[in-house]
């Protein structure tokens, strides 16, 4: 005997063709924001690293000049200051945004509701027997 819901997909395919292109669009909608994120926390990550070399080159140099000349200037403290603090915008913009996001949370949502839908004509019905 099958049950209720192996009868209605032989019946009707179409219902399983449509709830499978639901599947596709919610999956599609999940993921179009992925390649987005991953380029703006790469290109936060570059400015934090390229920043950070730069400003801590440019207090090297600062430094030296400042022992060789034994004059103290406030662009010995500007020049490298300017980079260090993009350096710290930069890391503190990848502390505002979570490194994970996530992943397909409304595909997981929509897959247990489907389950506990189906859950009870997924099982097979228990075999009775007629006691003698």
């Amino acid at each position: 005997m099958l049950s209720p819901l192996i009868r209605l997909l032989i019946s009707e395919p179409g219902l399983l063709l449509g709830h499978a292109a639901g599947y596709a669009a919610v999956i599609r909608q999940d993921a179009s924001g992925w390649p987005t994120r991953l380029k703006l926390r790469i290109g936060w990550l570059l400015v934090l690293a390229a920043s950070g070399l730069l400003g801590i080159a440019l207090a090297g140099v600062g430094l030296m000049l400042f022992a060789v000349t034994g004059v103290q200037h406030w662009l010995l403290w500007a020049v490298p200051g300017l980079p260090l603090v993009i350096t710290l915008v930069a890391a503190l913009k990848l502390a505002q945004a979570p490194p994970t996001h996530p992943s397909f949370a409304r595909v997981r949502t929509q897959l247990c509701e489907d389950i506990k839908l189906f859950g009870d004509e997924l099982q097979e019905p228990a075999v009775r027997h007629a006691e003698p």
